[in-house]
């Protein structure tokens, strides 16, 4: 509740956010093997600093609990499925209990993860029926490991066709790319040279035809 200006706490968690710069720096000069990257950062890392850094304030928090006591809000155990039937969306966990709900709106209030594999992007979805890009694969305990991003130089962001071969005319940056680079989505920390912009300055200045500065990490 003292917030990460003066709680020892959340102060240190806060960090998880500072860390960002030399997280992506670590994973843009390849110091994990494909299976620390898959497993341990992507999986275990990544999930735990989630949960810890990255939430809505604790008066948001504190709000949800008074709803839930007021009989207002139900919480659904994991597992949940929504289905379509007579008219209903129609709601319940089966793995968990027996709680069915239905209700005439739903309201689907969250930001999915990025995944090149069930993007219902037009765009996306149009380029990738083409042939013209495939997703990001690393080999885990000798099988591909498929991480839901689009698949581009990791020296230029351009794209790579399904058979390997670089578009040097198609550049991707940010959302598609997650899960290749990290915290696609985090705004740039005040006083800082983000990662993300020095990353789009590049992307621009190869697209004009200038010359980009030499020591930029595609991160």
């Amino acid at each position: 509740m003292k917030g990460s200006k003066t709680g020892p706490l959340t102060s240190t968690l806060e960090l998880f956010r500072d860390f960002a710069p030399t997280l992506r720096e670590l994973v843009a000069q390849n110091v994990f093997s494909s299976d620390e990257y898959a497993k341990d950062f992507r999986g275990t890392f990544i999930r735990d600093r989630n949960f810890l850094a990255v939430g809505g304030p604790a008066f948001r928090s504190a709000q949800l609990s008074a709803l839930i006591r007021a009989g207002i809000v139900t919480i659904m155990a994991p597992g949940m499925e929504v289905k379509g039937a007579d008219g209903w969306f129609v709601t319940a966990s089966p793995k968990r209990n027996n709680d069915v709900f239905k209700s005439s709106v739903l309201i689907e209030a969250r930001v999915p993860k990025a995944d090149i594999k069930i993007t219902a992007n037009p765009l996306l979805e149009d380029m990738k029926a083409n042939g013209m890009l495939r997703e990001y694969q690393v080999m885990v305990r000798d099988e591909a490991a498929g991480l839901a991003a689009v698949d581009v130089n990791p020296s230029s962001d351009q794209l790579l066709a399904v058979n390997g071969t670089k578009e040097d005319t198609i550049f991707l940056w940010g959302v598609p790319l997650d899960g290749l680079r990290l915290a696609t989505t985090a705004s740039p920390r005040p006083g800082t040279n983000d990662p993300n912009l020095q990353t789009a300055d590049k992307i621009a200045a190869l697209v004009l035809g200038l010359d980009p500065a030499d020591d930029v990490l595609m991160m």
